[in-house]
């Protein structure tokens, strides 16, 4: 046995309480009260470490009552027991230099302990024992985890995550409704544990965490630590603990986004799914603002995990459409501050990296879904704060550039377009048919609601060329990247602006297309089978990619999972005799990407014949010139051909 567990160690502890302590460790029960009484000592004592003999003795497992815990009735002699152990779990918990020979042995018999105990008021309905117990036993270990043999120990030790939350929610209780914020310390056990990445990647231990809680309890619960966080901050006194609880709070919610995503925790995502239903991005939001404007930041790495979270947030499928937009608001108001002399230490970089991440990637892929006229709080953003531009960084400034400049064109286009006052030409949907005309002056298939035709006998050829099982399977051609079929969040207006949007960009990029669509059928060696056109939207702007149907691309095998309702659409084109050419629209909605297979009819077939023969022609294919003046007269003969995007 160590020295400092022996008997004979008694002997340094004060005259006042030896006798006590020896007739404990004999076994006697007889005042009892005196020796808890003495092992509550004011924290950091000297005399602490001359208490450990009594605690390792008060906390043999021999001394652990053998009646079921379940059972809420405990003899005197069991309850003195118990009352004992607390006491001696207090001293354990101011004990900060526990000897490594017996950190090990230490540490089983507080856990052997603490899972009686906390059965035993669960039972007895004792709160407030309980939530001492495992605030007690968290500080414990917090204390022994600094020997690097005890964290891997502690951390393995089952359901003592349980002990972590519930340590949590007594300091997150506390500093709500305690006017001088005095739980602050009690985060300080907590933190360690909530902010390492081995924590929530373990799903064992996050369940552990979560224990029997509801989602949202915990999720109403993180809200609540950084809102007490954030209370704190905003006091010039309190800053300093603000920014740690904040960090605390934010720390814990990066680990459940990254498990949630990179390692795919389904606990996880439930729990992030919640925090960003009940609205957390505008809280993040105003983290980073006010730690922005904020001068001695006193931890920098809070803003970063503020804008690491709204990242997450802006991704997830299941998010409201509004969250994010008021997160591209937030981030024009946070990138716009982001000028200002604020001392972000080696994190500057770090954090303009991450907003103009915002500013080139995500907020460009929101744009195609402004048709519902939302844009126009972004652009007010953007113009409130174009006269902060000059202090930006340059990087910082040309990515705000771009896409103040493709969020003016799409709100504008948006704003300017009236579904109600365009006459939409339609061709009749019997691809043999060549009937083109004014779409309120066909009659719509009652099925699908999607199909128009001239006349009942166009309507049944079409029926039986196929429309039979697409007109089941309508919605299937908005899907996941995961190839499952999913309801997009769009309305009828935004989709006609999105195909408004494609059209302009297929007239502007007209030269472009013909030029690709002629190369990938020469290159399949198989013009006859065709070309689709892709237009992808995910990153803002358009980028126009050319497919051969001959060819396995990418692209071509995802839209194959689509099945039946590609193979019809391919055979509807080919029947068509080139009055129909297929065109996809990729657009971004959280983390997915959605392919909106959007026909382009014409009333004639002559732009596509035309470019089939060019692409079986070898000699136009290999000279250059020669290939781009015909394909530029062909642009000037295809503006007399009425087209239409379905």
């Amino acid at each position: 046995m160590h020295e400092c567990l022996r008997l004979g160690a008694l002997e340094n502890l004060p005259i006042s309480v030896r006798s006590f302590a020896q007739a404990a460790v004999s076994g006697s029960t007889d005042r009892m009260q005196w020796i808890v009484e003495a092992m509550m000592p004011e924290e950091n004592t000297p005399s602490l470490i001359y208490l450990l003999p009594l605690v390792y003795r008060l906390l043999h497992p021999a001394r652990i009552p053998t009646s079921d815990p379940d059972y809420a009735v405990l003899t005197r002699a069991e309850a003195d027991a118990c009352e004992a152990a607390m006491a001696a779990l207090q001293a354990v918990a101011y004990t900060k230099t526990i000897p490594h020979e017996v950190t090990v042995d230490v540490w089983n018999r507080i856990w052997r302990w603490h899972q009686f105990l906390e059965a035993h008021y669960k039972v007895s309905e004792d709160f407030r024992q309980e939530q001492g117990l495992c605030c007690r036993t968290v500080q414990v270990a917090h204390h022994l985890q600094r020997h690097p043999h005890m964290g891997p120990i502690i951390k393995s030790t089952p359901r003592f995550y349980s002990a972590v939350f519930q340590t949590w929610m007594v300091a997150l209780e506390v500093a709500i409704y305690s006017k001088n914020f005095s739980a602050i310390p009690l985060f300080n056990p907590v933190a360690p544990f909530m902010a390492e990445v081995d924590f929530i990647a373990t799903p064992q231990r996050l369940e552990d965490f979560v224990d029997d809680h509801d989602i949202s309890f915990v999720a109403t619960r993180l809200l609540e630590h950084a809102g007490v966080g954030l209370k704190l901050f905003k006091d010039p006194p309190q800053r300093r603990a603000g920014s740690h609880v904040l960090s605390i709070a934010l720390g814990f919610l990066i680990l459940v986004a990254k498990a949630a995503y990179e390692q795919y925790v389904p606990l996880a995502r439930q729990l992030f799914v919640e925090l960003a239903r009940q609205d957390i991005a505008l809280g993040l939001v105003r983290v980073a603002h006010t730690v922005l404007q904020t001068s001695n930041v006193p931890n920098p790495a809070t803003i970063l995990n503020s804008l690491y979270s709204l990242r997450f947030i802006f991704r997830e499928e299941m998010v409201n459409p509004k969250v994010r937009l008021d997160i591209a608001t937030g981030i024009i108001y946070i990138v716009a501050v982001c000028g200002q002399d604020v001392d972000l230490a080696e994190l500057r970089a770090e954090t303009e990296d991450v907003l103009k991440d915002f500013l080139l990637h995500y907020l460009p892929s929101l744009t195609i879904h402004w048709g519902d006229g939302s844009g126009s709080t972004v652009v007010s953003a953007l113009d409130a704060h174009e006269f902060r531009l000059p202090a930006l960084s340059p990087a910082l400034r040309d990515a705000w550039k771009n896409f103040a400049a493709l969020a003016r064109d799409r709100a504008e286009f948006s704003k300017s377009f009236d579904s109600t006052g365009i006459v939409r030409m339609k061709a009749c949907d019997n691809t043999l048919c060549t009937a083109f005309d004014a779409r309120t002056l066909f009659k719509r298939c009652s099925g699908c609601a999607t199909a128009f035709y001239c006349s009942v006998r166009c309507q049944a050829i079409d029926w039986n060329d196929g429309h039979r099982a697409a007109c089941k399977h309508h919605d299937s051609l908005l899907r996941g990247h995961f190839g499952r079929t999913s309801t997009s969040p769009t309305t009828s207006r935004q989709r006609a602006v999105m195909r408004s949007i494609l059209h302009r960009d297929y007239l502007d990029l007209k030269l472009h297309i013909y030029t690709e669509a002629v190369r990938s059928m020469h290159l399949s060696g198989d013009p006859d089978a065709g070309y689709f056109v892709m237009f992808d939207y995910t990153r803002g702007g358009v980028i126009v990619d050319v497919h051969s149907l001959a060819l396995k691309s990418r692209d071509l095998i995802w839209l194959w999972e689509l099945e039946p309702e590609w193979d019809e659409i391919e055979a509807r084109a080919e029947r068509s005799g080139g009055r129909m050419t297929i065109h996809v629209m990729r657009v971004r909605e959280g983390s997915l990407n959605r392919r909106w297979v959007v026909p382009l009819r014409s009333s004639n077939g002559m732009v596509h014949d035309e470019l089939v023969n060019l692409a079986w022609d070898e000699a136009y294919c290999n000279w250059e010139d020669g290939l781009q003046s015909r394909l530029e007269a062909l642009v000037v003969r295809s503006d007399s051909e009425v087209i239409e995007f379905h």
